[in-house]
């Protein structure tokens, strides 16, 4: 987000890290999401086609950089960061009517905060401190 700014929603599925099933199906990291302004979509459980494309898009990931995995870390991050260039920069994309989508890509004009402001509840919500367990 420091690179390509804020974007104004994230779509995923209800699993870990992105959801709990403890405090309004909150986590961490979503709570987090909220406070710098970005709307978390989240698809219904067990229907991961509501998100398709980035299920495709995990399939080809593992496909292009993990069959054999590499002999080390360091080169494992080399296949990945291979794989995301030439998946956004050098492969026509079906959905995108055969475009590279850098082509269309636009980063947002939102910038992530050097520091991400104080979480203020609504009025008439009882707080309650939860640990790293999730325990109340």
């Amino acid at each position: 987000m420091r690179e390509c700014g804020v974007p104004a929603r994230i779509r995923t599925d209800d699993g870990a890290p992105f959801a709990d099933t403890e405090l309004l199906e909150l986590s961490k990291l979503s709570l987090g999401w909220m406070e710098i302004g970005i709307m978390h979509e989240r698809i219904q459980a067990g229907r991961p086609q509501q998100n398709g494309r980035h299920e495709r898009m995990h399939r080809t990931l593992k496909e292009d950089t993990t069959k054999p995995l590499a002999a080390s870390l360091r080169a494992q991050q080399s296949r990945f960061d291979n794989f995301r260039y030439v998946f956004n920069n050098e492969r026509p994309h079906e959905g995108l009517n055969k475009q590279v989508p850098a082509s269309l890509y636009i980063p947002s004009s939102i910038r992530l905060p050097r520091k991400l402001p104080d979480f203020t509840y609504p009025k008439g919500l009882l707080l309650r401190r939860v640990n790293n367990s999730g325990d109340i």
